[in-house]
């Protein structure tokens, strides 16, 4: 089974709902296989907001990655 990876940190609210939603779609196709192998990346939302403000793409996908 492949591991897939979130940006969270924008807000754990957010973060939890969407995980949810993620858990769920998968357990709908996998009855057999409790949950999948999920990173979740928890970004400053400072530094992040401040990258995104700049229009520096490139930097902002460093660092996301």
């Amino acid at each position: 089974m492949k591991k897939i990876g979130i940006l969270g940190g924008l807000g754990p609210e957010s973060t939890i709902d969407y995980y949810t939603v993620i858990i769920e779609a998968f357990n709908t196709r996998h009855i057999d296989l409790a949950y999948p192998e999920i990173l979740i990346y928890s970004a400053n939302i400072n530094e992040f907001m401040k990258i995104a403000g700049e229009q520096d793409w490139k930097k902002l996908f460093k660092f996301v990655t």
